[in-house]
């Protein structure tokens, strides 16, 4: 069973995910944050045509930005809902959509031309098959509506899911109604915090502990048959017991040993995050290729950990030592791509280049680490 451990950690909500004795997800919030899906009156400040975006005031000096559509009318000075769709990073403002999505266990549901999304994370082609008839034989282009389906669907009555769906569908029309008689900047719906979504997205139960009473609480209030403790031990924080700050160190550092005596190196920059695998301490002359194949397996499974782990996104490449056999590098790629399957963001094998360079992509949800570490309270 794997286990999240919820604490503080300079003035911010940590939530660290672990499977068995590693972990493998961190998380910092900020306690003022906004948090992802909360919606907003706004107003349009400004157009950018150059660009093809809109910035929109959602509170007293800050701002989103909106990537405009072929068919949107909207104009400076327009007034509007608009929803947290991506947080703010370190060079980029928040993004938002003009389109309300409320994300649920089974189902996302958003504004716009009907369509049906399923995960990819499903094991059942028959159950996948059942729901796209389903849905397609209960909506339609008229309902303006999209839905995906998440993987948590492919276990759930047909009930349960149609039964949030029209929930989620109810709370837009409110959420619409009820922005047309609040005055701008102010917010109209809260989404949650990072560690309810956390545990409402895991495919299966797991162990909280946590030592901030607001959580523990929050978490109760949410989910009433979670296995949740509340730690108290005043010799001991929770904290320490787990090294959170010796852990949040490691994760944040460029270079990471592989117990084969490699290492891998971690460089983020703005356009893409490079890792560079070298054998380090593992140079054995007896058979260089064995060492290399044997190095580079273990990079990819690290590789794949430290990319969930620091929460890198968008394009990422990987510098595997060379190796002479094309049949171990194609063995490297596919347990990579085994490795990555596990993680909850969409993350994909692309290619590997003509210089033996593997690059893959990693959907952004949330600020990377690093960010959130830079990140003023």
């Amino acid at each position: 069973m794997n286990k999240l451990i919820i604490t503080d950690y300079k003035e911010k909500i940590t939530t660290i995910e672990y499977c068995g004795q590693t972990a493998v997800d961190i998380n910092l919030e900020k306690k003022s944050d906004f948090h992802l899906y909360d919606v907003f009156v706004g107003r349009v400040e400004s157009i950018a045509k150059n660009i093809n975006s809109a910035f929109i005031s959602i509170g007293d000096g800050v701002k989103c930005f909106y990537q405009l559509d072929a068919e949107d009318k909207i104009k400076t000075g327009d007034v509007l809902p608009v929803q947290i769709v991506k947080e703010k990073s370190k060079s980029k403002d928040a993004e938002c959509s003009i389109n309300i999505s409320i994300p649920g266990e089974f189902v996302v549901v958003t504004e716009g031309l009907y369509s049906l999304g399923i995960s990819s994370k499903f094991t059942d082609n028959n159950r996948k098959f059942d729901l796209q008839q389903l849905f397609d034989s209960t909506f339609s282009y008229d309902d303006n509506y999209s839905f995906i389906l998440r993987t948590k669907s492919e276990k759930a009555t047909d009930e349960k899911i149609l039964g949030e769906a029209y929930s989620h569908m109810k709370l837009i029309e409110e959420l619409k109604s009820r922005a047309a008689h609040t005055p701008e900047h102010k917010k109209i719906f809260s989404g949650t915090a990072y560690y309810i979504d956390k545990i409402r997205d895991m495919k299966e139960a797991c162990e909280i502990v946590t030592d901030d009473k607001a959580v523990y609480e929050n978490i109760l209030s949410s989910f009433p048959d979670a296995n949740v403790t509340f730690y108290e031990d005043e010799l001991l924080p929770l904290s320490k017991l787990y090294k959170t700050e010796t852990l949040i160190k490691e994760a944040s550092g460029r270079k990471v040993w592989l117990k084969c005596g490699g290492y891998i190196v971690i460089d983020e920059t703005e356009a893409m995050t490079v890792i560079d695998v070298n054998t380090g301490k593992n140079d054995s002359k007896k058979n260089m290729e064995e060492t290399f194949f044997v190095t580079n397996l273990e990079a990819a499974r690290e590789a794949a950990r430290q990319i969930r782990l620091r929460n890198l996104s968008g394009i990422i490449i990987i510098d595997f030592i060379d190796m002479k056999k094309k049949s171990h590098m194609d063995e490297v790629v596919e347990f990579l791509k085994g490795a990555v399957f596990s993680d909850p963001v969409r993350t994909i094998v692309v290619d590997v280049t003509k210089l033996n360079l593997v690059e893959l992509t990693r959907k952004k949800m949330h600020m990377t680490l690093k960010e959130q570490l830079s990140a003023s309270v």
